[in-house]
């Protein structure tokens, strides 16, 4: 059977001005309008990437005394009630492009989500998912409340090497030092923007400020800017410089994985398992399995970008998802995933630009490379050079430095054993003291307990 995979961007409800969005976000092809809703003929499998809604900042500026963390009562990098509305939001875009493929109604084997371990992306699935999936009234515990529990599985920060991309990695670490410490283009980025720098340290009081470390100033600022009816910026800024420090912001996260090296150890992981993913699906082991959607950081959505070799303009900003359709149309496999080919072949990658403030249209951007379509087994083999067969070798983890990770996976194992202790123990006293049943229940549902 023919299965082409669509990948595209979507950018909901932001809070950025048209002016930091404009001509920033793509720099490759020209944007042509697209349907909304996806041809649930034909579609059979999507897999689904976003990152959290605004936040409150993760770290403040020393010299910003008006702006102390006992200006933001949520406590630092939390979730706020406008990242909440913008998940909502686009919880209901993806209602309006997948509700004939998922149903009307929540259904635990069509739809699996995962997040990362943060405040955050755990409630902005929540909230994600109160958009997608409102209940309907036999589906309501109460009737004043619009609002049903939806499951969002996690796992330790301290092993999940698909959504943590700040996970420990000796071998990435080193290589993107390298990268700010002596690479031509950080080099070049860091000499024009010399005196920006100097001025920024001064003002903010963060010494020896460097283009890898502008994020600690972007941060404050870019929250600041977000809630400016209740967090002033300090005098000494204004629009210009506002400017500035978000064209070097995203100069310096864009080389934060543009290496073969950070796209095999940032990126690889989950690539290889999005990737695995399809392939079960094309088997036929997940046969009611339709969507698994992802609640991360914009460092995973640019990393798995990179790993694609897309590196859009802007860093991905608050509520941007990345989705990944597959499609049946005839007896072979294909994807519609495009990228230039980096000397491991070429992939296709259809990218489509959404800005729900501005309504519903979805806008595609060709990508040079191969041209449409691209079969998953082409896919996979030209992703090959980005999938880690040992990741923890590769990172150069030695029994030292893995302490930490050995120790979580302890943890979580000593966990399960008491969970499952606990379980035989509930199962014996039952079977001890059996309840009358009806004879058509029974303990899973067919499929409950894929998971994966």
């Amino acid at each position: 059977m023919l299965l082409s995979l669509s990948f595209f961007l979507l950018v909901p409800p932001s809070i950025y001005s048209n002016r930091f969005i404009s001509g920033r976000w793509i720099n490759e092809g020209n944007p042509t309008r697209v349907e909304g809703e996806a041809n649930a003929d034909t579609l059979r499998f999507v897999q689904l990437l976003w990152r959290h809604g605004d936040r409150t900042p993760a770290i403040l500026i020393p010299t910003d005394k008006e702006n102390g963390e006992e200006t933001w009562p949520e406590g630092l990098g939390e979730l706020t009630t406008v990242g909440m509305g913008q998940q909502y939001r686009l919880g209901r875009w993806v209602r309006g492009r997948y509700g004939k493929f998922l149903g009307e109604k929540w259904d635990r084997r069509a739809m699996h989500i995962r997040s990362s371990d943060y405040n955050r992306t755990l409630m902005s699935a929540q909230a994600n998912l109160a958009g997608l999936f409102p209940p309907s009234d036999g589906e309501k515990f109460d009737r004043t409340i619009g609002w049903q529990p939806i499951p969002v599985h996690t796992v330790p920060r301290e092993i999940d090497v698909q959504l943590y991309e700040e996970i420990h990695c000796p071998t990435a670490e080193r290589d993107r030092d390298a990268i700010f410490d002596g690479s031509p283009r950080a080099m070049q980025v860091q000499r024009e923007n010399e005196h920006l720098l100097k001025f920024l340290a001064d003002r903010t009081g963060i010494i020896d400020l460097k283009l890898k470390t502008i994020w600690t100033v972007f941060d404050a600022l870019n929250a600041e800017y977000c809630h400016n009816s209740t967090h002033k910026w300090p005098t000494w800024m204004n629009g210009s410089l506002w400017d500035s420090i978000v064209r070097v912001y995203d100069d310096s996260s864009r080389l934060s994985f543009h290496t073969d090296v950070l796209r095999r150890l940032r990126g690889g992981p989950l690539v290889q398992e999005i990737l695995g993913r399809f392939t079960q699906k094309k088997e036929g082991k997940m046969e009611r399995r339709k969507m698994y959607a992802y609640s991360a950081h914009d460092t995973t959505l640019a990393a798995i970008l990179a790993t694609f070799g897309i590196f859009p303009t802007r860093f991905p900003l608050y509520a941007t998802a990345i989705a990944i359709e597959m499609h049946q149309r005839g007896d072979e496999y294909f994807v519609e995933v495009r990228r230039e080919g980096r000397g491991g072949g070429e992939r296709e990658v259809q990218m489509y630009h959404k800005n729900v403030t501005d309504g519903e249209d979805t806008f595609k951007h060709e990508m040079e490379g191969c041209p449409s379509p691209c079969t998953l087994d082409t896919l996979k083999k030209a992703m090959s050079p980005y999938a880690p067969a040992d990741w923890s070798e590769e990172c150069g983890l030695t029994k030292d430095n893995t302490l930490r990770y050995m120790v979580a996976i302890g943890v979580l194992g000593m966990t399960t054993a008491l969970l499952g202790t606990i379980l035989a123990v509930d199962i014996f006293l039952k079977y001890r003291n059996p309840r009358p049943r009806s004879s058509s229940s029974r303990l899973l549902d067919e499929e409950e307990t894929i998971d994966t």
